[in-house]
């Protein structure tokens, strides 16, 4: 005898592959967003990391703004107490040197020429005086240039004075530079002196 299915399995087995294709689909689904999810995870984690690493930076790059800061204003600082003691150095290797000129100065006036004025600004002299005659002043002048302390004199006016005053004399105004002498030359010129005052 022939046995004949007349069940609708065809619709069954649809129903059984279409059933098992969305548990499938779910499945797979289910996969993408967890793995999704794990990759976002893991991206936010890498995220955090990489900004717990720029804090890190920011911070060290602030505080080597401020070392860097703090390195320039001592540096400032060490440059102007290094100028400041430069000029105290200079003022107190200078100090001496004034009197020095003074005394060259009086050494170097000849006979007839009288000084009324004498002004030191920066490193040159104004110098003020009346002369006895005009080679007085040539003279002096000429004394001015082989003397150690002092050099280029420049005669800047010569006025003869009222000759119902003084007779014949003459007023003049001179510029001399400040000459610094080194060691060497400073020991020669004393040695000059000592010898000339032992003569």
């Amino acid at each position: 005898m022939t046995l004949v299915n007349l069940l609708p399995w065809r619709q069954q087995r649809r129903a059984e592959l279409k059933t098992q294709f969305f548990v499938i689909l779910g499945v797979m689904v289910l996969l993408a967003v967890v793995v999704a999810w794990g990759i976002n995870w893991q991206v936010r984690q890498k995220i955090l990391v990489q900004l717990a690493r720029n804090d890190l930076v920011h911070t060290a790059q602030s505080s080597l703004e401020q070392d860097i800061a703090t390195t320039t204003e001592l540096e400032k600082q060490r440059s102007q107490l290094i100028g400041r003691l430069r000029i105290i150095q200079d003022l107190q290797g200078r100090r001496s040197i004034i009197v020095h000129q003074l005394d060259e100065l009086v050494r170097i006036v000849p006979a007839g020429v009288y000084l009324t004025h004498f002004a030191k600004i920066d490193n040159r002299f104004e110098v003020e005086g009346i002369a006895e005659a005009n080679n007085r002043i040539s003279h002096f002048m000429r004394n001015i240039s082989r003397s150690i302390w002092f050099r280029n004199p420049v005669l800047s006016e010569v006025a003869v004075t009222d000759k119902k005053i003084l007779s014949a004399t003459s007023h003049f105004k001179l510029t001399v530079f400040e000459n610094v002498p080194d060691q060497a030359a400073l020991a020669a010129y004393a040695a000059s002196t000592s010898s000339a005052n032992g003569s």
